[in-house]
């Protein structure tokens, strides 16, 4: 069996310059995303027969139990801020520029093995916990318009093309389920391998 649970907080905040040429946004998000798995089979035994004569006496051929259950549970807490403004150079050209910093942490990290240490120097207990810092720059740019006729007062005709680019350092985020083979796999008699 498995079960997911997730929950997010997002905020933005926008002003609006009086000559409606700047539009700086502040953006805030706080997420909080969970898994729990029960790996458990097989956990009363089973009995293997040769034969349905076997089966008849009674005489299995061989009997196996798995004697720890594999459950896992982990979390992860992940927050972001981004700060941004969209300049309208001229009625044509608008130009997007910011910054994005994100951070997670694992709410449970695997248990600690000396003998990993021992032998590899390093420690097996310790999640990364990156912080990424993210510029990005972009722009808009409306070439002409189309030539279509405005139906009634106020109605604005398409441009015929708009042109967008941008550069940014973009960084994926972990996922909660990214922890988990090291959850298992600690060297350890809990673990699996």
């Amino acid at each position: 069996s498995s079960r997911s649970t997730s929950g997010t907080l997002q905020n933005h905040l926008s002003w609006f310059d009086d000559a409606n040429r700047h539009r700086v946004k502040l953006t805030s998000e706080l997420r909080y995303s969970g898994s729990t798995q029960d790996q458990s089979s097989n956990l009363l035994g089973s009995f293997f027969f040769n034969s349905l004569e076997d089966l008849e006496a009674g005489l299995p051929a061989s009997y196996s139990r798995t004697l720890s259950a594999r459950r896992r549970s982990t979390g992860q807490i992940s927050g972001s801020v981004a700060l941004g403004d969209s300049w309208r150079r001229t009625p044509d050209l608008q130009i997007q520029y910011g910054v994005r910093i994100d951070a997670s942490r694992f709410t449970r990290t695997p248990a600690y093995n000396p003998a990993v240490e021992n032998a590899f120097g390093r420690r097996n207990d310790r999640v990364p916990t990156p912080i990424s810092f993210s510029p990005r720059v972009g722009f808009s740019w409306t070439v002409g318009e189309s030539n279509e006729i405005a139906a009634f007062t106020g109605a604005a005709r398409r441009p015929r093309a708009v042109v967008r680019g941008g550069i940014g350092l973009f960084a994926n985020s972990s996922s909660v389920g990214s922890i988990g083979g090291a959850l298992d796999n600690t060297g350890l008699p809990s673990g699996t391998q």
